[in-house]
Order: C-alpha cells, then structure tokens, then sequence
C-alpha cells in the first residue's frame, strides 16, 4: 500500500476541526460515550486552540510532532481481552491491571519513531542493524535513547530532562550500557522519552480495544507478525524488517506505528499493576530504580498481542534490540 502522507493528514485534521463543540479531554468534564460530535481529532484541535499551538508542529531537524490533549483514561485491559488474532491467549492481570489515570497536562509527541537521519544528525553516527534513512532507529540502549533526547534538547535551546552520571560505554559499538541516570521532572520543557502512561494513552488516542484500530490488527495498520489462534505459532504477516516511518495509517491522533514496526522505550522502570492501583492516579512516572524498562507497542518480529495498546514487554537498558527503537515527547509548557 501506498505511504499515508503527513500533508495528507494535516488536511484530514483542519476539516475535523471545523465542527469543534467541547470536549472533556480538555475541559474535564464528563461526556457520553456515544455522543455524535466526539472524536479524538476534535480533542487535539480544540486544545491546540485553547493552548494557541497549531496541532502539528516541526521542530529545528524537521522532526513532526502532535499535540497530544491532557485527560483521564483506563490504563490496562479488561480479564476478557481477546481476538482471533489472540486465539486463547489472555492479558496478565499483573502486568495489565486496568486502573485510572490522569494526565494533567498536555504534551507533544513525535508523529513518528524516531529516524536514522534524524539519530544521525543529533548524535553523529548511526548504531542501526538495517541502514536506511526514513527507516526507524535501532540497536541503541536506552542510556543512549535519553542521551538522544539531551543532545536534542540542546540543539532546540530547550532545559534537558535528564542528568547522566558515572558513564560505561560498550568498547566495541560505543554504545552507554551502564550509567547514573537523574529524571529533572515532567515541567523540564526539553525532548524525553514517553512514560509508560502516556504512551498507552497516546496510542489508545480515546479507544478502550486492544488496538487503537479496533479489536484486530489489519495489514495496513502494522508491520507486525499474526498469531496462530490454536498453538501460538507465528503466521507471517510483517517484511521480516523494520518499514519506513509513515507508512502505514496513523491512529486518530496523526501517530504512525504506534503498533508494530519496532517497539518503542519508555522511561518506565518496570512493575507490577496490581489492586494497589485502585483509584485514579495522577502522571506515574514509574519507579525510581530498577534494571528492566518498559518497551511498547510490538515491532515487526513480534506477535500482535505484544503490539496490544496494554502490552507492556520489558527491556534491559544495556540491550541493543535490532527490533527496539524509541520517540521522544516534550511536555507542553504553559506561560
């Protein structure tokens, strides 16, 4: 199929935006499920101009990116979470627990995964297994992923949200396995990584199914693999290789691959969701220490359940996944 344009989409979101009521991701106020003028475009477009940004932006390296409107939403999946995609497979009601969560702001989110010209021009080489300039970065650590976002930050003039210490870099590849990392907050107005809760909320983009597209995963919404509904086996649906960004339709919020291709690194150290989590809980930004981050969203090796909009897989910060790459986010500022 055809690469879905990012002009394209900017044209699909001013038309949306022209019967603009209210909206509660914005005003906070509850609004029936079936209301017949909700969307999640209008939520962008009408937070864009309260915020008086336009929905998408660029920055200084041409990198888009979209205004993603603070709210409340359900974070995990439901015991019964299931498709023929899934088969007899169920969620983990440790790693999925559903419970509420608030953002209370809103935050800019890369349109895309992060690219090889893009990781290029900020850090001065490129540690990717596949070469290709529009193809998503890979084979980095998350030590390097946050020092991507610094040196970024930099680059735009903006604070960075992280303070690395204590360094250890891999003699062969160079890449920072090891390292003292100090998280400066979500009011940092520099690049980071997604956190885990904002992730999930940015891909779900308002739905409550398994995939922002619905209740499976179609060929034109994912470069992912099938899974065999009677043994678990894998039926290919992918290239058997990362695609370019963009390539395949974006989710209501104007984000592509938010569903396979590679996975992506939050900041998350991960953990357990458990009844402890009962009640809303306000902008979690995850432990404070541990080895294994969350990895979101499934890439193109890897079965559909695990690009599930509630999956959360781990990742050690030291690994070079060939599948594994990232996008960054920068918190919206008011003045």
């Amino acid at each position: 199929m055809a690469p879905v344009g990012l002009q394209q989409l900017e044209v699909l979101r001013v038309v949306l935006g022209l019967a603009v009521l209210s909206l509660s991701l914005v005003a906070q106020e509850a609004v029936p499920e079936d209301s017949l003028w909700w969307s999640p475009a209008r939520a962008q477009v009408l937070a864009a101009e309260s915020a008086g940004i336009p929905v998408a932006c660029r920055n200084a390296l041409d990198m888009e990116f979209v205004l993603i409107p603070r709210g409340t939403y359900t974070m995990g999946a439901p015991m019964s979470e299931s498709n023929p995609q899934l088969g007899k497979w169920e969620r983990d009601p440790i790693q999925e627990w559903q419970h509420e969560v608030r953002l209370t702001r809103s935050f800019l989110m890369q349109a895309t995964e992060v690219t090889q010209s893009q990781f290029q021009a900020v850090m001065g080489y490129n540690p990717s297994c596949r070469l290709g300039e529009s193809l998503p970065a890979d084979s980095l650590t998350w030590y390097d992923a946050l020092v991507f976002c610094n040196e970024l930050s930099k680059l735009d003039g903006l604070n960075p949200c992280y303070e690395l210490t204590r360094i250890s870099k891999d003699r062969r590849s160079g890449a920072i396995t090891k390292a003292r990392v100090e998280f400066l907050g979500l009011n940092q107005s520099g690049y980071r990584l997604p956190t885990d809760a904002e992730w999930e909320y940015a891909c779900r983009a308002g739905t409550q199914t398994p995939f922002w597209s619905g209740d499976a995963l179609l060929l034109e919404h994912a470069n992912v693999m099938e899974m065999d509904s009677e043994w678990g086996g894998h039926t290919p649906n992918s290239l058997f290789a990362p695609a370019p960004v963009a390539s395949y339709d974006p989710n209501p919020w104007g984000l592509f691959d938010m569903h396979g291709n590679v996975s992506e690194l939050c900041w998350d150290v991960k953990r357990h969701f458990d009844e402890r989590f009962d009640g809303i809980v306000e902008d979690p930004t995850g432990p404070a220490s541990g080895y294994f981050v969350v990895c979101r969203g499934g890439d193109w090796a890897s079965v559909a359940h695990l690009a599930r909009s509630a999956a959360r897989p781990r990742f050690d910060k030291d690994d070079q996944g060939s599948a594994t790459g990232f996008r960054v986010v920068r918190s919206f500022i008011e003045e």
